[in-house]
């Protein structure tokens, strides 16, 4: 990558407007872009050049450049607006003849244009440079617009305003400040600390350079204030980098990626934290699980091994509160999670599970159940008899009660299905043969049964 400049100026022709200074600006600017801190390689036309040699030393330096060089082109000198263009003054320049003897800032313009430098910076340190870019057409200014994106003018003016020498500083503002920030004063003028003077570094510390002149001086002693005009992304350097701003940018490079990785950690911490509460959640759903499955192996064990004497009606939860005071319990498996004993496995379903449902509700009972279903027979034998055409939900208590009466009454006329009765109902099922008999007057059989029972054993 390149680094190259083309610095040019003159005093311009003899005689009373001649400039003292402007050779100075462009020694002092050779120099500090020369100097190993900036690292350009400088040409310049003598004063003595004439204005086509002068264009074709620059297009012979523009050519040369590729898309990864900056090249800086700078003239200090005098500018003059002919029919609203700008003209920069040379040594041989006619005051009378200035479009031929004097070079054309859209010449120049359009070589700089065409150069393939990726980064570019025109510097006019003169009266009016600002019609650089903006030019006068029917009494308005118009602009010219700079199409690449990383092509600068730094303007001494605007269009209408006058640049001048200063005593003091033995050359113009805005060389003298340039060659500061780039030199003696590159500290200062390293706003960002970054061991680096960028463009934008070089806009900010002359305006500030600006104001504090300015503010000393008398309103016809000031000077204009230099600005930017044009297109670029990135940044522009004037200076190469420093071995300390090597080991800044090494170090905030390190700071970011430590930033990162931090922050990479955090939410990896903040995973293993949701990863750990979602397992510790399926470690206490799988003891729960386990629990159930234990509980429903007591279950099936008490079912194939022994009569089991008082059936209740509990959720799992619930069971397992009786298991611990130890009472014998039948459980309801509803939407209890069982396949092989020990595991956890599908849905437990006692309407498409048959059989089991049936051994538990039926098969252990069978002398009750055969009982149930007689007497429930008498119950339907007797109702049209007793309930007066009604529906069994439609009775009042008083006909459940005469109805109950009757059956008890046959039951007793008939030994066989009194004594399996009697047998069947064991004390305390009462509430199970209730439960079997499908009918309102169930519950006045079972306490008519339950009397029948007490006699019997008297």
């Amino acid at each position: 990558m390149k680094r190259l400049a083309f610095v040019m100026g003159s005093n311009g022709p003899a005689g009373s407007t001649q400039l003292r200074y402007a050779l100075n600006d462009v020694e002092k600017m050779k120099k500090a872009l020369s100097d190993s801190r900036c690292g350009f390689e400088v040409e310049s036309p003598s004063e003595e050049s004439k204005k086509w040699e002068v264009y074709d030393r620059l297009e012979k330096i523009t050519s040369s450049c590729s898309i990864n060089d900056t090249l800086i082109c700078h003239f200090s000198g005098h500018g003059e607006l002919l029919n609203g263009k700008l003209f920069l003054l040379w040594n041989k320049t006619e005051a009378n003849n200035i479009r031929q003897t004097a070079l054309s800032i859209d010449n120049i313009n359009q070589i700089l244009t065409e150069c393939k430098a990726q980064n570019k910076l025109l510097i006019l340190d003169c009266c009016h440079a600002g019609a650089a870019v903006n030019r006068a057409k029917n009494n308005d200014e118009a602009k010219i617009t700079i199409q690449d994106d990383n092509y600068l003018v730094l303007l001494a003016s605007s269009r209408l305003e006058r640049a001048r020498e200063i005593e003091e500083l033995q050359g113009s503002f805005l060389t003298y400040n340039i060659c500061d920030a780039i030199g003696e004063k590159f500290n200062q003028a390293d706003l960002d600390k970054d061991g680096r003077i960028s463009i934008d570094d070089l806009k900010n510390w002359l305006e500030r350079q600006y104001l504090e002149y300015n503010k000393q001086k008398k309103e016809e002693d000031r000077v204009p204030q230099p600005y930017l005009h044009g297109q670029f992304k990135g940044k522009i350097y004037l200076t190469l980098a420093s071995s300390n701003s090597l080991e800044t940018e090494n170090v905030t490079d390190s700071e970011e990626i430590i930033r990162e990785l931090q922050l990479q950690l955090v939410q990896h911490r903040e995973e293993i934290k949701r990863y750990q509460s979602q397992l510790e959640a399926k470690d206490t759903q799988i003891e729960i699980y386990k629990k159930h499955n234990q509980t429903l192996e007591k279950i099936i064990l008490a079912l194939s091994t022994k009569q089991i004497h008082k059936i209740d009606i509990f959720t799992m939860s619930e069971a397992e509160k009786f298991e611990e005071k130890g009472k014998n319990v039948i459980y309801n498996l509803v939407g209890s999670k069982i396949s092989n004993i020990g595991d956890i496995g599908g849905d437990f379903n006692p309407v498409s599970n048959n059989i089991f449902r049936d051994y538990i509700h039926f098969e252990r009972k069978p002398s009750l159940a055969e009982a149930a279903k007689e007497i429930q027979e008498l119950l339907e034998q007797l109702e049209g008899t007793y309930s007066q055409n009604k529906t069994a939900q439609e009775m009042t208590n008083a006909e459940k009660m005469t109805l109950a009466l009757r059956v008890i009454e046959q039951i007793k006329s008939d030994q066989t299905l009194k004594q399996k009765v009697i047998k069947a109902l064991e004390p305390g099922e009462t509430e199970a043969l209730s439960e079997l008999l499908n009918h309102p007057a169930g519950q006045f059989i079972t306490a008519a049964i339950e009397d029948l029972q007490s006699t019997n054993e008297s």
